[in-house]
């Protein structure tokens, strides 16, 4: 099965989850993923992660953060900054990624933490400024953009990561086999310029590795929608 994003957080929004991502299935490779930025208008009087935290702390519940959605990676991403960050941030829903943008772009949400590929014309043209990358590393598209961790907010990770699992207690050889021809796949250098021309970064890991991140996520996760009060449906 393809684990989108939502894999290890759709359990935690709901009363009688249909599955664990960690112990109903077997991790076989973290194939790609999306990485997400922290962007602001242009026209917000910010231009690092600790002034806007700043400014949020001298006006609480004044700024807000747009997502794609409840229990989206915007949302939840979102909430994980205002945990780590402790601030007071108004949550602004909307219905996809085009319907946020008009409303950032023209200052009438304040923060939105979103898919990279989308936001990069805009932040190039000088219309979103990016005041932080949620990833481990900086990023190659942006690399002026400090990590979160850089910029003094360590664990505020979030991203749109595509991967592959097998039903649990699938033999390990085969498991094995599965991992070893994607592998192949995404050592070809077409499909790495493929993924890159659309914004995706090719990662390639082991079982063993993959299983850690779905453990990890679905750990992390959980923690933010308590902390949020987020209730399941």
């Amino acid at each position: 099965m393809i684990a989108p994003a939502s894999f290890t957080i759709g359990p935690h929004l709901t009363r009688n989850p249909v599955y664990n991502p960690v112990t109903d299935f077997t991790a076989i490779d973290l194939i790609a993923d999306v990485p997400f930025a922290m962007v602001v208008p242009a026209s917000l009087p910010v231009k690092t992660v600790q002034e806007f935290i700043a400014l949020a702390k001298s006006s609480p519940n004044k700024l807000s953060f747009g997502s794609v959605g409840p229990g989206t990676p915007q949302h939840l991403g979102g909430e994980l900054f205002k945990l780590k960050a402790g601030v007071d941030l108004i949550h602004v829903p909307f219905r996809g990624a085009t319907a946020v943008l008009p409303d950032l772009l023209a200052g009438r949400i304040d923060m939105f933490i979103g898919a990279i590929n989308s936001l990069l014309p805009l932040i190039r043209e000088g219309k979103l400024r990016a005041l932080a990358t949620a990833t481990s590393k900086r990023i190659d598209s942006l690399p002026e953009v400090p990590t979160m961790a850089e910029a003094g907010l360590p664990g505020v990770e979030v991203g749109s990561g595509v991967g592959l699992v097998a039903p649990a207690n699938t033999p390990p050889d085969i498991i094995a086999t599965l991992n070893g021809a994607i592998s192949d796949m995404i050592a070809d250098p077409g499909f790495h310029e493929r993924m890159t021309a659309i914004g995706v970064d090719v990662v390639g890991t082991t079982p063993a590795a993959y299983a850690k991140i779905l453990s990890d996520d679905y750990a992390k996760w959980g923690k933010v929608v308590e902390a949020a009060g987020i209730k399941p449906e």
